[in-house]
């Protein structure tokens, strides 16, 4: 058999045809042989790696190591995506570092980075912070809007900036009169971001699962004091139920003749926007002996920057000095300590005494979503909830503060609204909240980094209820108690 090479019909040598290609002989060869018929088999793809191929002992490592971490699901994206969290303390270049120190003969940070995305279905979640989604939309679209667009974009930006501004300057107006009238309080309120036990200087906590810390915050305008009330994740959650009872236990609390109650807040939707909050306010004011009105107010989306952010601030700032943190009286005695003049008041809630269940007020009342008018109402759109002591179980829900509002009846078909104010409510958890299995094996693990005098505050855990789920990020735990299509922050 020969073989005979041509270039656009002129017949050349096959040296001069792999010249003039820039192609080797063996692209030549196997090129004839397709076309001969002969039997060809393409082995392209099947050759596995190198001699530089990683072993896949060491690729096993790393997913082991990774897998390590404990991992987290997240209430408020559940709905969006099957992803699961790590601990916002921790990142690419801290869990490589932490693979390093434990492993010899460690494999690239490429490689690792590299099994981590490939491997796993894990994001780290980014602390919350008060950034506002459409501001960043704005911005975002303004760069390629153009024409009637761009216009319309800034004019929409700019009423929401407005209207920011408005709600801000309308909040610090409220804590000033509440500094000059005796008959006005004005109250701001926010919990603060999940506090940990044990706090240790340690890498192994970045393998373990610790304890929360709830702290939810109430700023008073008339004495510009802070007040800090201090649970733990076994004793309550932090859903609404448990807010509107650390409001209820300072409102009960107020001495002086209160008429006017003024209540601000951000707006989480689920969590502050709630007719279960609303139910315990509104049973409060029935059962306070000089208020006669409650207005609950809420900040723009985005924009809610409290004097609360402050206060947590500050004991944020004194948390840095102490590396080791093992029981809760420490973190309430770094609270105490952590301003040298108006220090902040700190209340230990008991789960058997201070948290309170509004189920009874559910079966007492209907959440109705049209007005008395029967125009339909938007609860994540009204920036104000109005309730009376002389309408009780009536709100006025208000878009904009101080303009019109919507007369909303909430008393159910066959109740007598004025009998709801005898309702006698129950304890949220009587017996108190289960912890996950492999939080309460973590504790365990942890006990030998503890100081013998602390180890006695983790007794609770010999006679925890265990159940098997997983934990949360932002520290609800198995359940929660709001809507999540109304959470907008």
């Amino acid at each position: 058999m020969s073989r005979k090479y041509t270039i656009f019909g002129i017949d050349v040598c096959k040296t001069a045809l792999l010249k003039t290609l820039q192609i080797g002989p063996g692209r030549i060869t196997v090129a004839l042989k397709k076309l001969s018929n002969e039997k060809f088999v393409d082995e392209r793809g099947k050759a596995i790696c190198g001699w530089n191929k990683f072993p896949s002992a060491k690729r096993e490592e790393v997913k082991n190591h990774i897998s390590s971490f404990p991992k987290y699901v997240s209430h408020y994206t559940r709905n969006q995506t099957k992803s699961k969290f790590l601990h916002s303390s921790l990142n690419l270049g801290i869990m490589y570092r932490l693979y390093k120190e434990k492993f010899q003969n460690p494999v690239s940070k490429s490689f690792y980075k590299k099994v981590f995305y490939e491997d796993f279905n894990l994001r780290f979640k980014v602390a919350k912070k008060d950034t506002c989604k459409k501001c960043d939309y704005c911005f975002v679209k303004s760069k390629t809007a153009v024409g009637i667009d761009r216009q319309v974009n800034d004019e929409w930006h700019k009423s929401h900036v407005d209207r920011a501004d408005f709600l801000r300057k309308k909040m610090n107006d409220d804590l000033e009169r509440a500094k000059i009238d005796d008959e006005i309080e004005t109250l701001t309120f926010d919990l603060q971001k999940v506090l940990v036990l044990p706090k240790v200087p340690t890498n192994i906590v970045y393998y373990l699962r610790q304890l929360n810390l709830y702290n939810f915050g109430i700023h008073v305008g008339s004495t510009n004091q802070g007040i800090f009330n201090v649970w733990l994740e076994h004793e309550a959650s932090k859903g609404t139920q448990e807010v509107g009872s650390c409001l209820r236990k300072y409102i009960m609390s107020i001495s002086h003749p209160v008429k006017k109650l003024l209540l601000w807040s951000d707006s989480c939707g689920g969590q502050n926007r709630s007719i279960k909050l609303v139910l315990m306010l509104m049973h409060t004011l029935q059962n306070h002996p000089s208020l006669e009105t409650i207005s609950l107010r809420f900040l723009e989306s985005g924009h809610s920057f409290l004097p609360n952010d402050s206060d947590f601030g500050d004991m944020e700032c004194k948390l840095k000095t102490n590396e080791r943190v093992f029981t809760d009286e420490k973190y309430m005695q770094i609270m105490r300590d952590c301003r040298i003049n108006n220090k902040f008041q700190v209340n230990r809630m008991s789960p058997n005494v201070d948290f309170h269940s509004v189920d009874k007020l559910l079966q007492y009342t209907t959440n109705r979503k049209k007005d008395s008018n029967k125009t339909k109402v938007s609860w994540m759109e009204t920036h104000e909830i109005v309730m009376e002591k002389s309408n009780p179980l009536t709100i006025k829900m208000k878009k904009i503060i101080d303009g019109e509002s919507q007369s909303v009846n909430l008393v159910k078909k066959g109740c007598d609204a004025n009998g709801f104010k005898d309702i006698k409510l129950e304890l949220l958890w009587p017996e108190g909240r289960p912890l996950s299995q492999e939080k309460i094996k973590d504790l365990e693990t942890m006990m030998y980094l503890v100081d013998d005098d602390a180890k006695p505050f983790y007794d609770f855990l010999k006679n925890i209820r265990a159940e098997e789920f997983v934990d949360d990020l932002e520290g609800f735990g198995q359940a929660i108690d709001f809507d999540l299509e109304f959470q907008d922050e």
